[in-house]
């Protein structure tokens, strides 16, 4: 292994050094990308965690790298090939406890190091004080001092393990309620309203953590008020605040692939203006073939997007941050306290919201139906049976179903999918006549090009239907869906994690305390 340097580098080589290759599956995308690797031409390669990826992508990347490449994903939710499951940064915000961030991060980083990897695109640092699509179970919280404190215990035990962490989404703004994955977003935050509140927490990582604070990746949405003309991804105005306030280290674009920059700017052209505006690493459109991606690159900077002195500085920040990968690091294995700590998040994350003199807890020895949310797509069966039900990566309805009913063993579930038919409404309503209460079992996955991450208006308005009827409600996933449902007595929130899943039964039974505090500032009716 050997580190470049930068006058050994040609200008081929050093366009190659600002690119993350996002996808290699592709025979194609794999031959070029290891010709630039063996060229000493290229950053790092995207390996996106999954089955296989060790195999597949990141021991052939290694063999091929003569130099610390970056290998990089998003781990937002924890190495999710690890055997510990973790339940996201939204549930570490619950439990508002920077040690317990500390070990998150490094549970992930030690999980992740072992196969390769050496660049984390988290934590996300974005603010949730309201609700927005495709982000808040990503948060830590809506409190900039909160998320500063856990997103700083963050970035410490990724730079222990040897990892470069990535606190995004630069400047994390919170006014928007689009998703860039799909269309331009756009904030009218204030130049203060920045300083003072959205930046805060990188102000405060860069103040503490000093060196430590490796990575920034900016987002795309356009801050009017600072540069109308640009999203913060290829605004020279956006990203110079940071700089100026003294940031060193590597500054990564978001995904290229996303709607909300590339309708507007091209494929071409977004990559010349992400790297004029200040970014040292290119995350490109994945759709399109790598060596399609460098050529365009390549022609930008010929084309004068960027100068030589610009290009020599971005290359010059990876090629520091590469070096950093190398530093031995002082976290290499778990201990007992770290796996016993990520059991106790997934148990101890688990909050209640109730009615003055109030438990959270429900009559074991009376009728209930659990109303279960199901996606849509469930693939073939009967689709109240719960056993052939297509679902999330962490939400099982018909594991849920059966958890449930080992606590409530008089008690029965049904399942209505997300856009519940006519004939699932009818059902239910009369069904609920037959029990003592109903307790709605919900859901709402927060991931890119849903358009929306709540509950759908056809299920709000079957609540509202038996509101007088409804005992509890247990949600799993953005908790601002609850600000639509009507009033009911309690409300259990869990978080992303099948872990978490099978603690929330046990809570409504009242086996078990909800010991975490909710880190959103919630309007319940």
């Amino acid at each position: 292994m050997k580190l470049l340097k930068l006058e050994d580098l040609t200008v081929e080589q050093k366009i190659g050094q600002l690119l993350i290759a996002r996808s290699i599956a592709k025979e194609d995308d794999r031959n070029f990308a290891m010709e630039l690797i063996k060229n000493h031409a290229l950053g790092g390669v995207q390996a996106f965690v999954g089955p296989g990826i060790k195999e597949k992508v990141i021991d052939p990347v290694l063999a091929a790298a003569e130099y610390p490449i970056f290998i990089a994903a998003d781990m937002e939710r924890g190495f999710q090939l690890g055997e510990q499951k973790i339940p996201g940064n939204l549930a570490i915000g619950a439990m508002d406890d920077p040690e317990l961030a500390y070990i998150f991060a490094k549970v992930t980083a030690i999980q992740a190091k072992k196969i390769g990897y050496n660049m984390i695109w988290s934590p996300v640092v974005d603010l949730a004080p309201m609700d927005a699509i495709c982000r808040i179970p990503r948060c830590l919280g809506s409190d900039k001092r909160r998320v500063t404190e856990l997103a700083c215990a963050y970035i410490k035990a990724f730079a222990d393990c040897g990892i470069i962490g990535s606190a995004k989404h630069y400047p994390s703004t919170f006014d928007r309620i689009e998703d860039t994955h799909m269309c331009e977003a756009v904030s009218y935050h204030t130049k203060e309203e920045l300083l003072d509140i959205c930046l805060y927490p990188y102000f405060e990582m860069m103040d503490r953590l000093g060196e430590d604070m490796m990575g920034i990746m900016t987002g795309h949405t356009r801050c009017m008020n600072i540069d109308p003309d640009y999203p913060a991804s290829l605004s020279k105005k956006c990203i110079d605040i940071i700089k100026e306030r003294g940031f060193k280290g590597v500054t990564i674009t978001d995904s290229f692939s996303m709607m909300g920059v590339i309708q507007k700017f091209g494929n071409e052209n977004v990559l010349g203006l992400a790297v004029a505006a200040g970014n040292d690493i290119i995350l490109p459109n994945g759709r399109i073939p790598l060596r399609q991606t460098y050529e365009y690159l390549l022609k930008c900077y010929r084309d004068g997007m960027f100068s030589e002195e610009r290009l020599n500085d971005a290359v010059s920040k990876v090629l520091w941050a590469q070096e950093r990968t190398l530093r031995k690091p002082a976290n290499t294995e778990l201990t007992q306290a770290d796996i016993d700590a990520i059991e106790r998040m997934n148990r101890d994350c688990i909050c209640a919201v109730t009615d003055e003199g109030l438990t959270p807890a429900i009559d074991t020895g009376k009728r209930h139906l659990f109303v279960i949310l199901m996606e849509n797509n469930y693939s073939g069966g009967n689709p109240q049976n719960g056993y052939e039900i297509a679902f999330t990566k962490w939400w099982d309805p018909g594991k849920m179903a059966a958890l449930l009913k080992e606590k409530f063993p008089h008690s029965d579930a049904i399942f209505i999918c997300e856009f519940p038919s006519r004939t699932q409404n009818e059902k239910v309503c009369y069904e609920a006549t037959k029990y003592d209460d109903v307790v709605y079992v919900t859901f709402s996955d927060s991931e890119c090009y849903l358009g929306t991450d709540g509950l759908t208006e056809r299920v709000c308005m079957l609540m509202h239907t038996m509101a007088y009827h409804i005992a509890a409600v247990v949600h799993v996933g953005n908790p601002y869906a609850m600000e639509k449902i009507p009033h009911v007595p309690r409300i259990l929130f869990g978080f992303p994690s099948e872990k978490c899943m099978e603690y929330l039964p046990r809570v409504l039974a009242g086996e078990m305390e909800a010991k975490g505090h909710m880190p959103l500032s919630l309007k319940l009716k």
